[in-house]
């Protein structure tokens, strides 16, 4: 959450992301799906809640390459190719105990 005050920080307790599958690895039109818990003591006021999706692909050798692409291997670093932001909820008011904030993302690569 953005822009939290000293009142609004004093009252919050937990902000938790869980994930249907946890996985490190996810491919091109797969769906992921989870929930982020908001955990407060009193009411909280927000200018909207969001998540980021990050990806970045990196080179990895197997054991029979080993010597024949090490220079290459050496100079490459890994490469940012997803950068979206999901809005989750709009400004506004979170009420004091649990709120589940369901989301749903679909990656699909956006060929150049």
């Amino acid at each position: 959450m953005d822009n939290l005050n000293a009142e609004q920080e004093r009252k919050m307790k937990t902000l938790n992301i869980a994930l249907k599958r946890a996985s490190k690895t996810y491919k091109e039109g797969e769906t992921i799906k989870g929930v982020v818990y908001v955990n407060s003591e009193g009411e909280l006021s927000l200018n909207g809640l969001s998540l980021t999706v990050d990806g970045t692909v990196k080179l990895q050798l197997s054991a029979r390459s080993v010597g024949r692409f090490e220079a290459f291997y050496n100079s490459l670093k890994p490469i940012h190719v997803l950068h979206q932001q999901l809005e989750l909820a709009a400004p506004g008011k979170i009420p004091s105990g649990v709120t589940e904030i369901p989301f749903v993302y679909t990656y699909i690569c956006k060929h150049n």
